[in-house]
C-alpha cells in the first residue's frame, strides 16, 4: 500500500489554516494526503471575508521584515516534518516560494524542506522583495498553478508562475479563491490533475489514483 503524501499548507493575506483545510477539501487533497495547517504570525484587524475571524497574515510591520513569516514555518517542519509537499494560497505562496529556493535554505542553515508546491492564486509580492539573498531562478521544484480566470491578481499569478522552471499551469473561471463551485462534475478533469500531481508531482499521470490508500484523511493544525 502506498504511503500518503504529506503537505504542509499555508493561508493567504486576512485568513487562517481554516480556510486553507477548505481549499484542501475543495480540491480534493484531504482524501489523498495527510495535511498540516499552519497560521501566519501577524494577527490582522479584519479578514477577507467578514463571517471569518481571527485573521492571520505573514507580513506585518515592514520594519519586522519576512524572517518571522519563515522561522513559523521552519518550525512546524522541525515539529511535524517531513513534508513530501507544500501549498500556499495568494500570499502564502510567497512564502512557499522563497523556502522553495536552495539558496535561501541554504542560508538559513536547513535542507530542502519538500519536493514540490501546489500554488493557489500566487501572489509573488513577498517573495520578489527578497534581496538578500536573491532567489536563483528558475526555480526547479515541480510546481503545480491555480489560477482564477477573472482574479483581479491573474497578472500577479501568471508573474510568480514564470518563477518556476516547468510550471504546470490549471485555470478555473472564477476569481482570487478556490470556491465550492470547483467540487462540481463540470470541474472534475482539473480535480483529477490536481491529484495526479500531487501523487506524481515529477510525472503527472491519472493511472497511480487507485494505488493510494482510501483511509481516513490525517489533518491536523500546528500548534
Amino acid at each position: 500500500m502506498a504511503r500518503r503524501p504529506r503537505i504542509l499548507c499555508l493561508h493567504g493575506r486576512q485568513s487562517n489554516s481554516e480556510v486553507s483545510e477548505m481549499q484542501m477539501m475543495v480540491l480534493g487533497v484531504d482524501q489523498i494526503a495527510d495535511c498540516v495547517f499552519v497560521d501566519g504570525p501577524h494577527q490582522t484587524a479584519r479578514t477577507f471575508d467578514k463571517d471569518l475571524e481571527n485573521g492571520r497574515s505573514w507580513f506585518g510591520e515592514p520594519s519586522e521584515g519576512i524572517r518571522p513569516a519563515l522561522n513559523v514555518v521552519l518550525e512546524c517542519v522541525r515539529k511535524h516534518g517531513p513534508f513530501d509537499g507544500a501549498f500556499g494560497f495568494s500570499q502564502g505562496a510567497s512564502i512557499v516560494t522563497l523556502l522553495s529556493d536552495p539558496t535561501i535554505l541554504a542560508s538559513l542553515g536547513v535542507e530542502p524542506l519538500w519536493t514540490f508546491v501546489i500554488l493557489g492564486c500566487g501572489n509573488p509580492q513577498l517573495a520578489l522583495q527578497q534581496a538578500e539573498p536573491a532567489l536563483q531562478l528558475p526555480l526547479t521544484i515541480p510546481s503545480l498553478h491555480i489560477h482564477g480566470a477573472v482574479d483581479s491578481l491573474l497578472p500577479q499569478s501568471r508573474a510568480l508562475a514564470q518563477l518556476y522552471a516547468q510550471p504546470h499551469v490549471l485555470e478555473h473561471p472564477f476569481g482570487h479563491a478556490l470556491p465550492m463551485s470547483l467540487c462540481g462534475p463540470e470541474h472534475a478533469a482539473l480535480l483529477r490533475t490536481v491529484a495526479a500531481f500531487v501523487l506524481s508531482p515529477t510525472h503527472p499521470g491519472i493511472d497511480n489514483l487507485s494505488s493510494i490508500a482510501r483511509a481516513q484523511p490525517v489533518q491536523s493544525r500546528a500548534q
